[in-house]
């Protein structure tokens, strides 16, 4: 039987409260076709009151306050009608715990259901923590219920309660229902419980609970209690189906189980049936498995959907299906665990459902497996290609590259060099030593910058170079030089300017006056000092015999010039106080053509300065030797000779250097070319150059080498008369008992001062005893090759030194055992000089491997500066203070000579006070 319908009830929430809506927000009309689903919840609050709607007519708009929220209803005479798929939900339930109570207060039935929409929307009617009572209906209808009238809809009922309801018909073949009428509906009740509910019919067709007239009823978990005992039946069949289904929690299922079908009186359930349509069934409940949930009394698990996983069993709820984190995905509903992006693919994406929200990486990024965002590349790696892919290393592309610039490393451009190395085209290279920079990331070789001082061929060398004249080099990426210089280490000069002890002087600033005036003064002062020299009367040459003023001359002298030259000739920068005691030293070398800018009034190379020294010198000595054999007189040769010898080693060591500097070149890196070292005006390569290299060759055999071997050959063709036999005359004078040496030593030296035929060669062999006469060509071979010979060994290097260190030592071991001078004080003075030789060449050496350490002169050298200082002003102090004592001395031996003279016992007492007093010397 079905009963036409003709009442309606409608549930809907509103947005916002009374206060904020002064208008009721109403319900569409029935003939409406939209509905919209998302106002299709409605909370429904426990403080909730039905108004007195007894006198209410259909179509009547009654508000429900509750907490805040209004339930708009439409009223009709029989009671509310729910027409439309919704869910009606006690808010409140979980947090009181108790049902939100929907009241008819007696008047009619409380809910009349029957799903009338027809905008398309599907879905059931859900009735969640109801408690419905108050329902009171009897009518003289066929049909009727005081509860709840189900037609033709789907209804879920879930956490209720249904309670003191009551519906009577006096129709004779009418059907009744206390709680719920069902007629044509699918409905399931969870957890629904029936109590004091009552129905009557004339006939007997009526269940006090349920009356099922036709369609499906599916029960988990409900409870029917109370009644009257006239009216036990709790459900009455007529034609529904009826599936028992046990109460599995929310995150489990129902597995249908086989039973035996229960009696109709059971005791606990009265059912009734005039059809035997209904069926018992019973379950086990198995918790729904990863990747889905199930709410309460849910017969199925239900998928997670897409963008979600869910790794455990058991979800409860769609709260139990979480959110694929960035850089995860799940294109599929049911997922386990979301698919992380591929490498090279990065995503942000919450819940992505896609694969397309993996991005793919841009260049200069990349990404392992499930990335939230492409990284940028490790330092030292570049990717250049878009996509999946490793980063790239930059060594594999620039040797050595283990950095990248500040910017997205998206090509192998991008790659650069650490501190302290530079870029060169394909390769990180150790930065120089010195003189550049190198505190910074990404250098290349034209943009490393040079120190002042320091300088290379171009921008794209790496070969630093040190100038010698560090003012000259200002540095710079470009290597640019001081104004006036150019060319190779800024050593050349720019026209205008003439190169004038190591500097570019403006020739506008007196540079030609000066030029010729210096030169016209360097002539005077030779001449002067030759003239000086050769005109000694016979009366000093006897003080010359005693051996300590030329002795003095050549010490210094030559010491002085050895120290000038290791600057230049060791390629070390000393300190402000030793270094600018060698430049004023310098003067003693003779080298006038380096102190005056002499390029202002002509282009004098290396190549001149070589014939003007080695050519002049040449033709004066030639021109001296045959004016001495043609012109003068004996006296006046040997005069003429004596100065000649004089000048000779006055200019020995600078014209040995001249000589010596034409070999040594330098190679510049690239295509920049080799050039001269002392001059870099001459290129090696050239057939000058080739030229004048083998005249050079030739001049070391007239000069360095020759005019020492003639001073030797004269000598040893003089040795029996420069040397009357002092062995002998020293034995003489021991087999008298006379064992003063000073004796001997003075009887063999007037023996050869009385021979007229050596008197041209006095300059190379008086300050020594007579049986060393050869020792002046030692030492002119000693200062010719610590002041050249050097050169042509590598500059600062070690081989240098270490050659430099041997020939001082030598030469103070054989002054130390020989003592070839004539006079005590000279060999002392010579052995000072050694001894402060020695420990130059040591300080040299200090400071250079200062300088190599720190890149320039050190501040350490600064305490090497003060004892190489020190060690000169010494030295003086010591040589004249010998010298002061020895001159004593001889005044003191004469005094007695000439009592000799007068003394009858001159030949004894006199010579043993003599030989006291050189004792005493000797201490």
């Amino acid at each position: 039987m079905r009963v036409p319908s003709f009442l309606l009830l409608v549930f809907l929430p509103l947005c916002a409260t009374l206060s904020h809506s002064p208008d009721p927000l109403l319900l569409p009309s029935r003939n409406q076709s939209q509905f919209d689903r998302s106002l299709s919840t409605i909370p429904v609050s426990t403080s909730a009151v039905r108004s007195t709607v007894s006198t209410a007519a259909a179509g009547d708009t009654v508000l429900w306050e509750a907490a805040g929220e209004v339930l708009v209803q439409n009223w009709v005479a029989d009671g509310w009608w729910l027409k439309r798929p919704l869910t009606l939900q006690c808010s409140d339930k979980e947090a009181t715990g108790e049902r939100c109570t929907v009241d008819a207060r007696g008047s009619r039935m409380v809910l009349w259901i029957e799903n009338t929409d027809t905008s398309g929307v599907t879905g059931p009617i859900e009735l969640i923590g109801l408690k419905i009572t108050g329902g009171g209906y009897s009518t003289s209808a066929t049909t009727t219920t005081g509860g709840i009238l189900i037609l033709n809809s789907d209804v879920v009922m879930t956490d209720c309660e249904i309670t003191s309801n009551s519906g009577s018909t006096t129709h004779p073949g009418g059907s009744a229902a206390g709680a719920i009428y069902i007629e044509a509906s699918n409905v399931e009740l969870n957890q629904v419980s029936f109590s004091d509910n009552l129905a009557t019919s004339p006939a007997g067709f009526h269940g006090r609970d349920i009356f099922g007239n036709t369609g499906v009823v599916v029960m988990r978990g409900c409870n029917f209690e109370g009644g009257l005992e006239s009216q036990p039946t709790n459900i009455f069949l007529a034609g529904a189906q009826v599936t028992f289904k046990s109460s599995c929690e929310a995150g489990d299922v129902g597995v249908p189980i086989s039973l035996e079908l229960p009696t109709l009186n059971d005791g606990t359930l009265n059912i009734v049936g005039t059809v035997a349509s209904y069926a018992q069934d019973s379950s086990s409940c198995e918790q729904c498995y990863p990747g889905s949930y199930s709410s309460p009394f849910a017969q199925h698990c239900t998928l997670c959907p897409t963008g979600k996983f869910n790794e455990l069993p058991g979800g409860t709820s769609i709260a139990a299906c979480l959110n694929c984190t960035a850089g995860y995905f799940s294109a599929t509903s049911g997922t386990v665990t979301c698919e992380g992006c591929p490498a090279g693919t990065s995503s942000a994406i919450i819940a992505a459902s896609t694969s397309f929200a993996c991005s793919t990486c841009p260049t200069g990024k990349t990404s392992d497996t499930a990335a939230s965002a492409c990284s940028r590349c490790d330092n030292g790696f570049f990717k250049s290609a878009v996509g999946n892919g490793a980063c790239d290393r930059c060594d594999l592309v620039v040797a050595g590259s283990t950095a990248t610039r500040d910017v997205l490393p998206a090509s192998e451009d991008t790659c650069i060099c650490w501190f302290g190395e530079v870029l060169a085209i394909d390769r990180c290279l150790d930065c120089p030593p010195e003189g550049t920079e190198c505190a910074e990331t990404g250098l290349t070789l034209e943009s490393m910058k040079l120190l002042p001082g320091f300088w290379r061929t171009s921008p794209s060398s790496i070969d630093v170079l040190k100038c010698s004249n560090e003012a000259a080099c200002i540095g710079n990426e470009n290597s640019t030089c001081f104004t006036g210089h150019r060319g190779p280490l800024c050593e050349l000069c720019e026209d205008g300017f003439a190169l004038t002890a190591g500097a570019c002087l403006s020739c506008e600033d007196g540079g030609v006056s000066t030029a010729i005036g210096g030169v016209v003064v360097t002539l005077l002062i030779l001449s002067l000092a030759a003239w000086c020299f050769s005109r000694r009367r016979v009366e000093q040459l006897k003080s010359l015999a005693d051996g300590n003023g030329l002795s003095f001359t050549k010490t210094g002298l030559g010491y002085v010039q050895i120290i000038a030259t290791l600057s230049s000739t060791l390629l070390v920068e000393f300190g402000p106080y030793f270094g600018g005691l060698t430049k004023i030293l310098a003067a003693f070398n003779l080298d006038f053509v380096s102190f005056l800018p002499l390029g202002c009034v002509t282009n004098m190379d290396h190549h001149s300065r070589l014939l003007m020294y080695t050519l002049v010198v040449a033709v004066f000595d030639l021109f001296c030797i045959v004016v001495r054999q043609k012109m003068l007189s004996r006296k006046a040769g040997q005069m003429l000779l004596t100065a000649v010898f004089f000048i000779n080693s006055l200019l020995l060591p600078q014209i040995s250097m001249t000589i010596f500097d034409t070999f040594p070149c330098q190679k510049f890196d690239g295509d920049y070319g080799s050039f001269l070292v002392i001059d870099k005006t001459i290129d090696c390569t050239s057939a000058a150059h080739g030229t004048m290299r083998a005249y050079a060759l030739s001049m070391i055999f007239v000069f360095p080498v020759g005019m020492p071997l003639f001073s030797l050959f004269l000598l040893r063709k003089n040795s029996h008369k420069l040397d009357p036999g002092q062995g002998e005359i020293e034995k003489k004078h021991l087999m008298r008992h006379d064992s003063s040496r000073h004796n001997a030593l003075k009887e063999t030296i007037g023996l050869r001062d009385e021979n007229e035929d050596i008197k041209h060669l006095r300059f190379l062999y008086e300050s020594y005893e007579p049986k060393y006469w050869w020792y002046e060509v030692l030492e002119v071979y000693r200062k010719i090759v610590l002041t050249g010979g050097l050169r042509l060994l590598e500059r600062g290097g070690g081989t240098q030194y270490g050659v430099a260190l041997l020939i001082c030592a030598l030469s103070l071991r054989t002054i130390a055992a020989k003592k070839p001078y004539v006079t005590h004080a000279a060999n002392r003075v010579s052995e000072i000089a050694s001894w402060g030789l020695m420990l130059t060449m040591i300080g040299a050496m200090v400071t250079a491997w200062n300088e190599r350490a720190d890149g320039k002169y050190s501040e350490k050298s600064g305490l090497t500066d003060a004892l190489l200082v020190f060690v000169q002003v010494g030295g003086i102090l010591l040589a004249v203070a010998i010298a002061v004592y020895e001159r004593n001395v001889l005044v003191q031996e004469r005094a007695l000579e000439d009592q000799e003279r007068l003394s009858d016992k001159a030949k004894v007492v006199p010579a043993e006070k003599i030989e006291m007093v050189r004792s005493g010397s000797k201490t």
